[in-house]
Parts: structure tokens; sequence; C-alpha cells
């Protein structure tokens, strides 16, 4: 097939529908790239606001609550995940796993 579309004697295309086919495809990656780019930064950006109204929220009720500790003020376990660094997911539904050697 290779043969039909490439001239023996200069190696170039014979038919315009080659490149055609061959920017079609170009484009659509370069869409595809750029769609997974955007939603990559979508889910960042979305992330970092989460953080930043979780951080918001320990630190108004650790001010305008009287008597308030970082225990009182954290939304199940909000102390402890800021306590430690949270495990790396693997992706959807996975959980990560530690070998014990004894």
């Amino acid at each position: 097939m290779l043969s039909r579309l490439l001239d023996p004697a200069s190696g170039l295309p014979r038919d315009r529908v080659f490149w055609l086919v061959l920017a079609a495809v170009a484009c659509s990656q370069l869409l595809a790239f750029y769609l997974l780019c955007s939603h990559q930064v979508r889910r960042a950006e979305a992330r970092r606001a989460a953080v930043q109204v979780q951080q918001l929220a320990a630190r108004d009720c650790l001010q305008y609550l009287a008597n308030s500790t970082i225990g009182s003020c954290a939304p199940s376990g909000f102390a402890a995940a800021q306590a430690r660094p949270a495990p790396a997911q693997a992706g959807h539904g996975a959980t990560p796993v530690s070998l014990a050697w004894q």
C-alpha cells in the first residue's frame, strides 16, 4: 500500500489525499493534546481552590470561635492530614500498598 502512495522515483507522495489525511491526523493530535492539558489545568486549579478553602475555614474557626483548638476546628481529621503528607494515589479507586518486612 505504501508503494501506491509514494512515487518510487522521487519518494514523494503521489496524491493530495495523503497530505490531507496527514494534516487531519496532526490536527486531531494537537486538539487532543490541548484538551488533555486544559483538563489537567482545570483539575489542578480545583485542587488548589479546595486547599485554600480548607485553610481559610480552619483559620476562621481558630480566629472567631472562643477557646477553639486545631482539633476542634478540624473537619474529620483535618489536623491529622495537615500534620502528615497525604500518600500518592495511583489512580481512581486504587489503594496504596506498603510492604512490611518481618
